[in-house]
């Protein structure tokens, strides 16, 4: 298994509404990760002209969001402590290996299913291949594989769904 410390992952995107919402629909787009080894580069590009592009640099807790408007492009320093509030309710999660195996993204996965300590659960393809990281994913603090298909799950009910289309180790700028 090898720790993926430099490269990037591709993975299509689709947001889905809640049930509930009449009048809502449904988004896609990318999501683009870059990491090179303590710094990370999560950039969302949706089809309805939102960006949204994040800096983490994990070893000096220092986190950015950079954004555009008008003709005005901002980059705001994020708390720290926000994202290890966001991580917390994650951590201590269980992976449990269920059957199937399909490839994505070229990569042969297992399915899975992440069982949270507050009684919540994600489904997810994995390779064992690859292991991200320390804070390459907020919903999976500490994840010894690599999720390329997973789901994460709105408070509200808004479901975000994540399918890795390419990844690759590989120099980075």
């Amino acid at each position: 298994q090898q720790v993926f410390t430099e490269g990037r992952i591709v993975y299509d995107v689709t947001i889905d509404p809640p049930a509930n919402q009449e009048g809502l629909q449904q988004y896609s787009g990318t999501y683009t990760v870059t990491v090179k080894g303590k710094h990370i580069r999560r950039e969302l590009n949706m089809d309805n002209g939102f960006n949204s592009v994040l800096l983490l640099n994990t070893e000096d807790n220092a986190d950015y969001s950079l954004k555009k408007a008008g003709d005005k492009y901002y980059a705001i320093e994020l708390d720290p402590a926000d994202r290890e509030k966001e991580q917390k309710r994650y951590r201590g999660f269980t992976l449990k290996e269920e059957c199937c195996s399909i490839s994505i993204a070229g990569m042969n996965t297992l399915k899975g299913t992440v069982l949270y300590t507050d009684g919540s659960s994600a489904e997810i393809y994995y390779s064992t291949d690859w292991q991200p990281v320390t804070g390459l994913f907020d919903r999976f603090p500490g994840m010894q594989v690599m999720p390329l298909d997973f789901v994460y799950k709105g408070d509200d009910g808004l479901r975000t769904h994540f399918r890795a289309t390419d990844m690759k180790s590989e120099p980075v700028e």
